[in-house]
């Protein structure tokens, strides 16, 4: 039987070799200075990479835990036999110290569930690092074991249900270290290769090699062997001819990457790729992949051409092909943004490509994996993080190859009538791992089924697009399903469906009336739906001073205008105040446009007047001018009414109730006495109140010689926020805090006008020596980009430049470099190094595998 096992790829990578135990060798200082700068690096380029995390489906991996003692357990390897999956690792005898205590042990799976572990090997030697290949009914590992002389040898041992059958020892004696070896086979033949560091001290690099040896299963002799000098990674494939390897010829700027079948003579070079930077190797029958270090850290693939199927990883590590897999997958670990550590991932041959990074969920971070899979799941082993106390457990890791359809669709017209016919675009894409069985793709409107449509097998990666025709009705919207009953085993169903919408209400407020009613402010807010369907139940919510109410509508047709009335308690509201009355405050109906419905308005604003009879009656020491104040809105109003006469100008304070509503007027009578009665057409009188008059056209009766006195304010204009180069997202509402500040005698009455993507205005005024501030909300452009708002009252203007970008948050000024999170706060870089350093040397003194 052939293993058509992808599993081979050894690469040297210092974390792979150092990990609990001494260094037993006869130069124990050389080597252990070479781990610790070795550690050192890798720790401080760990630190340095950003958080990990990747794409994937909601369906988790199914994780059992295979061990769970205070010892170390890792690394894994795992192979699938004929009877299921098997496991073996190295872990640290409990009854054994640390410098003699690292065996090895296997697990295997029957009937779903994972057996007892077994230990394999038990004397005072470590045995370390073990690579377990399978053809079906034969398993064969291999191991680093350290030598009675100092530094490692390579064992290799068939794996039976007894244990380990007579074992092979594949190096000779010395001083080398040989790790990270790695095996594949085929039919009773079995290819061995790993790393060499030939003086056994790892800080020097000049004498690192690779190594093979072609095995003999049954008589376990060695039919060929090699040595590639100057070489840290080797990977060994079994093709249908044979046996081939890749090996990299050189690491660096101008690496490259060297396949070579292996021949009677020898080996043959099949072909080269260019890899610099390369620091992870592997390779199956007819594909090889690496990882290279540039700007960030990418995996290549070469088969039928050369694809990078990531680029947003770091700290790759365990790079293999999945053995056994029904089609080319692809399996690591390593850090992706927007995640706190290494994380298993893997890849599947889409087509001409490969799908996006998969992650096979875990409790935490890991620091090994071992892949495998049968022909309807993947398997994988991984070893939890060290704990300060040195243990680490194994998870056993699997999930099932499923296909994962989704659709996506679109109008081929962006917005169409109630009753007009209308062409939907779909697209159903498989992004699951096998293919997927036809099926049908339905068309659905509000009020049920419209049409259907056949589709069919999906290979990996494939899509099929096509059209529906549909006429729209009064919901606006369509929904597209692809498999709505269910019949193929789907890992994702939650994106199974897409919709289409054509049409929308439009709600915007018209109007904001107020009246009193028995303590009760009675505000009545103008509704319309100016879009072409009608909108769901919705709440119109009235926000004034510390009061909010809402009311609520079940629904507005199409085109339809209507009045909705909201109760607030009037306690406390005597005098003017601000209000914000908002249509569908909790975004329950879908609309293209919302910046409508939102309108700032001031509620119980007086509207005065002086109101006749206006009467003139001399007396000895002079005249008194009797008049009328009316108000005729809902709100109260202290004023001041000023009498000018040619000799005189008198003023008086007056306290004016509210009118219960807009009909309704309440008139107070009041007199002011002047030296000299005046004329008939030669005195004015001028009513202006403390607040906002909601019509000042009639406050004046009169035209007195001169006019009247005219105080003057000073005003002046700042923007509390945004600052400029503040970051929005696109299409939300901005809020705008002003400040008016009157520095003058007179009161100032203007109107605030923000223009930007759309037009906002407010009334506002300022009495003398006092400051008004409020807040405007204006909506951001839809599109992304630098949009400028520019404010203008009367002849006061200010422009803010603010940018909208998809990442935006409101009010989210940009920060300064290093000034985000994680930009403060952080430990000089000097500091880390010192620690990190410290740190790793006691951590390499005892570490080896």
């Amino acid at each position: 039987m052939t293993d058509t096992s992808q599993h081979g790829c050894q690469t040297f990578d210092p974390s792979d070799t150092v990990t609990h135990g001494p260094v037993v060798d006869s130069k124990p200082s050389a080597t252990r200075a070479g781990l610790i700068f070795l550690f050192a690096a890798l720790l401080l380029a760990v630190a340095a990479a950003p958080a990990a995390g990747v794409q994937d489906d909601p369906t988790p991996a199914n994780v059992t835990q295979l061990t769970d003692n205070d010892v170390a357990d890792r690394p894994p390897t795992v192979a699938v036999g004929e009877d299921g999956p098997v496991a073996v690792w190295a872990g640290r005898d409990p009854g054994k110290s640390e410098l003699a205590g690292f065996e090895l042990y296997t697990a295997s799976r029957t009937d779903g569930s994972w057996s007892e572990k077994r230990q394999l090997t038990d004397d005072q030697r470590l045995d370390i690092r073990p690579d377990l290949a399978s053809t079906g009914d034969s398993q064969f590992l291999v191991w680093s074991r350290e030598r009675a002389s100092g530094g490692f040898g390579i064992r290799g041992a068939r794996l039976t249900g007894d244990g380990l059958g007579e074992r092979l020892q594949l190096t000779e004696d010395g001083e080398a270290l040989h790790l990270n070896p790695t095996v594949v086979g085929s039919g009773d033949r079995w290819l061995v290769t790993w790393f060499v560091d030939q003086d056994g001290n790892l800080s020097t690099t000049n004498d690192h090699a690779t190594r093979y040896a072609l095995v003999d299963g049954l008589t376990l002799d060695v039919l060929d062997s090699g040595e590639f000098d100057d070489s840290s990674y080797i990977a060994p494939a079994v093709t249908g001819g044979g046996f081939e390897i890749a090996v990299a010829r050189s690491v660096g700027g101008e690496g490259t990457v060297e396949r070579l079948r292996l021949t009677d003579g020898g080996t043959e070079t099949v072909e080269t790729f260019s890899a610099p930077g390369l620091t992870a190797l592997t390779a199956s029958g007819d594909a090889t992949a690496w990882a290279s270090v540039g700007e960030m850290e990418s995996i290549t693939v070469a088969d039928d051409g050369t694809t990078t199927v990531t680029t947003n990883a770091t700290s790759i590590r365990d790079l293999s092909f999945v053995p056994g897999a029904p089609r080319p997958v692809l399996a690591y670990q390593a850090r992706f943004p927007d995640s706190n550590g290494a994380v298993p991932a893997y890849h599947v041959r889409a087509g001409d490509g490969w799908t996006t990074p998969r992650l096979l969920s875990v409790p935490g971070t890991t620091t090994d994996l071992g892949t495998a899979a049968t022909s309807d799941e993947l398997v994988a082993l991984a070893s939890t993080p060290e704990d300060p106390a040195g243990t680490t457990d194994l998870l056993a890791l699997s999930r099932r190859f499923q296909p994962d359809l989704t659709v996506d669709a679109t109008a081929r017209t962006d917005s169409a009538a109630v009753g007009t016919e209308t062409t939907i675009e779909y697209t159903v894409t498989n992004r699951g791992d096998t293919a997927a069985p036809p099926t049908v793709v339905v068309l659905r409107g509000r009020t049920g089924g419209v049409d259907s449509a056949t589709v069919p097998e999906l290979g990996v990666g494939e899509s099929t697009t096509a059209t529906f025709s549909a006429t729209v009705d009064r919901a606006g919207e369509f929904e597209i399903v692809v498999d709505p009953a269910g019949q193929v085993d789907d890992r994702n169903r939650t994106n199974n469906d897409a919709v289409v919408v054509l049409a929308q209400p439009d709600l915007g407020v018209t109007s904001v009336r107020e009246r009193r009613e028995e303590g009760q402010l009675q505000v009545e807010v103008g509704v319309e739906n100016t879009g072409t369907v009608p909108a769901g139940p919705f709440e119109v919510r009235v926000e004034a001073g510390n009061e909010t109410a809402t009311g609520s509508l079940p629904g507005l047709g199409a085109g339809r205008e209507i009045p909705v009335t909201v109760g607030l308690n009037a306690s406390g509201l005597a005098s003017s105040v601000s209000a914000t009355v908002t249509v569908d405050p909790d975004g329950a109906v879908s609309e293209p446009d919302t910046t409508d419905n939102t309108r700032l308005v001031t509620l119980l604003q007086p509207d005065l007047a002086v109101a006749e009879p206006v009467t003139v009656e001399e007396a000895a020491d002079g005249g008194t001018v009797r008049f009328g104040i009316r108000n005729g809105d809902t709100g109260a109003a202290t004023a001041t009414a000023t009498l000018v006469t040619a000799e005189d100008v008198v003023s008086q304070t007056v306290e004016i109730p509210p009118a219960r509503d807009e009909n309704d007027t309440v008139v107070i009578r009041t007199a002011l006495n002047v030296s000299t009665a005046p004329e008939e057409d030669a005195f004015g009188i001028q009513v202006e109140p403390e607040t906002l008059d909601s019509n000042p056209t009639d406050n004046v009766f009169g035209n007195p010689p001169g006019g009247f006195p005219e105080p003057q304010p000073e005003l002046s204009l700042s923007v509390e926020s945004p600052e400029n180069e503040t970051t929005v997202a696109p299409g939300e509402a901005v809020p705008v805090r002003v400040a008016f500040e009157n520095t003058g005698d007179g009161r100032a009455r203007r109107t605030l006008t923000v223009e930007g993507s759309t037009t906002v205005e407010q009334r506002f005024e300022v009495p003398p020596g006092d400051v008004t501030a409020f807040t405007v909300e204006v909506a951001a452009p839809g599109q992304a980009g630098q949009f400028d708002l520019t404010l203008q009252a009367g002849d006061l203007s200010q422009t803010l430049s603010l940018e909208a970008a998809s990442n935006g948050s409101t009010n989210s000024t940009a920060s300064a470099p290093g000034s985000g999170p994680g930009g403060g706060g952080s430990l000089p870089i000097a500091i880390l190094v010192v620690a990190v350093v410290a740190a790793l040397g006691v951590l390499a003194y005892r570490r080896l595998d």
